[in-house]
């Protein structure tokens, strides 16, 4: 949850929220909310979703999602598809320029890359020509690692190496990290089964602003 400094270059786009989703239609992609939109809301502005029904398992990837227009006082066309169909009771945050490269950086860096520092942006290895001059900020994760005898990587999600990643970023003054509550260890298997790999894989990374 991140708090920008207060300049209008990294405030999120619209004020207000969250949103609480009403209906989805697919086929219009007209996203339709229990409350009329923000006045500050224009087409263009971009939006994250968090799927909170864990029976129906609507979770989204936290991804923003451009807004194509508005429809009506309470609907939104987006204009390209969540990566799952909302659901009522799902919930919809500001976009904006903090979100996306720190999303991508904290993706990368549980996905096993390492993340470094290029001018206030951290950027996964995958998104650089040349390492050259740039710092590291974060290891990437690998599999479950007991008394570091596989190496010196981490099997684990550092709730402090998740918080340099997203105030590496310019423009961030402060930031909360609502989940992971605590580190989150792979688990490691006890002998004679300790030759199972065990990993922990991004399924939802969500930023967004402090409502």
């Amino acid at each position: 949850m991140i708090t920008p400094n207060g300049e209008s270059s990294y405030a999120f786009d619209w004020a207000g929220g969250p949103l609480t989703v009403l209906t989805w239609d697919p086929v219009t992609r007209e996203l339709q909310f229990s409350t009329g939109l923000p006045a500050s809301m224009k087409a263009g502005h971009r939006l994250t979703l968090q799927g909170v029904d864990a029976i129906l398992e609507t979770y989204q990837d936290g991804a923003e999602i451009q807004i194509e227009a508005l429809a009506s006082a309470d609907t939104v066309i987006l204009a390209t598809a969540p990566n799952a169909d909302p659901q009522a009771g799902d919930l919809a945050y500001s976009g904006g320029p903090l979100v996306t490269p720190i999303r991508r950086a904290i993706v990368a860096h549980m996905s096993g890359e390492n993340v470094y520092f290029k001018s206030g942006v951290p950027l996964p290895e995958s998104a650089l020509e040349s390492s050259v001059g740039l710092d590291v900020i974060a290891e990437g994760i690998g599999p479950a690692n007991p008394a570091g005898k596989y190496g010196t990587w981490s099997g684990g999600v550092i709730r402090n190496v998740l918080a340099q990643i997203a105030m590496s970023k310019r423009g961030v003054r402060n930031l909360e990290i609502v989940s992971p509550a605590a580190d989150r260890e792979a688990t490691d298997d006890q002998f004679p089964d300790d030759d199972q790999i065990h990993l922990i894989a991004p399924s939802a990374v969500l930023v967004r602003g402090a409502t």
